[in-house]
């Protein structure tokens, strides 16, 4: 079973700057309420089938949650060992963006064959790592059994292929580039980004997809845990705010908020579609130089209460559960999408932006602004052509809203 669902844009342009966008989801929020009622073991073999995308975050976040519950942390070891499953994971993500997804918007050939390599490596190293031991499966686990020999040497053999065929750099050297450094790295080399970057800057697109959203904090765990626990709680898992403090932002560009070359591109272009597709990129290094050695985000490991959270490739992941006698009680799941692709979100105030004379164009355009902040479901794009004359705005449809109540 998968609980994805989808997501529809309708952009119609206005006599301003910028175009109105609404936002339709179909996605089933409350079908992880079927966690309720299962045993611990039972629901954690569970919810990797309920999740396409991102299962492996999914399954962290979950045992973290039960861990949480019932005050029974992992060991620093266990957690790295989590850790590195999850970095795998979203470097595959990240790599299928980057080399199947971005280039069909870009007029120019998927690079299928390192795609296929790249994407066989990480699952075949993931899946090495989740029968060699149990950090997914029992909750509380302390010690941690010997990596196999095989998987140090294949971990290299990953991080040489994104150092040769995606960064043309080692990882490290790669993470220390200021503006000066990488425009020079952009105009001395021929590799997928800076041939996309080309292709942006040919049809003027290297400013399209503002926005002002902020990076989403480490929300703090008390306040988080009465929002998921209270009478609105499906509500704002589907539209969910924070303080009133504007709209936040997670993923990629946010962890990579603070980097040097993020701030100086901010700078230059604003927060937008280049900006972040380098965040990416910048983000392939960073997994590249920590797959020797993961480190455990420690904001993120052990909360109280029954809450569990993870860095997942598209963003912040929260899972919320009680647990009674060995039964799951109470589920809830507040994924990055919802942050993302809110109606007055990063997505929506990006495609605002984009030029709609020419649907080619205004396709492209869409497509890249929309995997440049990724979303964990399908996504359409529907253009519409006459202008309206009101003010720009984002709206959503609530009739998608009723697969929640």
């Amino acid at each position: 079973m998968n609980i994805s669902g989808a997501l529809t844009f309708h952009l119609s342009p206005t006599d301003t700057a910028l175009n109105i966008v609404s936002v339709h989801s179909t996605r089933p929020f409350a079908t992880v309420q079927l966690m309720q009622g299962k045993p611990i073991q039972k629901a954690l073999t569970t919810v990797p089938l309920l999740f396409s995308l991102c299962a492996k975050a999914q399954a962290v976040a979950a045992i973290r949650a039960i861990e949480s519950a019932q005050n029974t942390p992992a060991s620093q070891t266990v957690e790295r060992r989590r850790e590195l499953l999850v970095l795998l994971e979203t470097l595959r993500e990240h790599l299928w963006r980057f080399l199947l997804d971005w280039p069909r918007y870009c007029q120019q050939e998927p690079d299928t064959t390192l795609a296929s390599h790249c994407i066989q490596l990480a699952n075949s190293l993931m899946k090495q790592l989740e029968q060699h031991d149990n950090y997914l499966t029992q909750p509380g686990l302390t010690k941690a059994l010997p990596l196999p020999r095989a998987i140090p040497q294949q971990l290299q053999q990953f991080v040489q292929l994104i150092n040769q065929h995606i960064l043309l750099s080692d990882a490290d050297t790669f993470l220390t580039y200021n503006q000066a450094d990488f425009s020079t790295w952009l105009t001395q080399n021929e590799t997928h980004l800076t041939r996309l970057y080309a292709y942006l800057d040919k049809n003027q697109w290297l400013n399209i997809g503002v926005t002002e959203t902020t990076a989403l904090p480490v929300l703090p765990d008390k306040q988080l845990i009465q929002r998921l626990d209270s009478n609105e709680t499906d509500q704002f898992i589907a539209r969910p705010s924070w303080d009133g403090a504007g709209q936040y932002e997670t993923g990629a560009y946010a962890r990579e908020y603070q980097h040097p070359l993020i701030c100086q591109l901010r700078q230059k272009y604003g927060q937008t579609l280049w900006v972040r597709l380098v965040a990416r990129v910048i983000e392939i290094a960073r997994i590249g130089s920590l797959l020797d050695n993961p480190l455990c985000n420690n904001a993120l490991l052990f909360y109280e209460g029954g809450l569990g959270a993870c860095e997942a490739a598209r963003g912040r992941l929260y899972h919320r559960t009680t647990v009674e006698k060995g039964v799951i009680q109470y589920y809830r799941v507040l994924a990055p999408t919802e942050w993302n692709f809110h109606p007055q979100g990063a997505a929506a105030q990006a495609l605002a932006t984009i030029h709609l004379d020419d649907e080619i164009s205004a396709q492209q355009q869409a497509h890249l602004c929309i995997h440049a902040i990724d979303p964990c479901v399908e996504h359409h794009v529907v253009l519409d052509t006459a202008v309206t004359p009101t003010s720009p705005s984002f709206t959503e449809d609530n009739h998608a809203r009723n697969v929640i109540m």
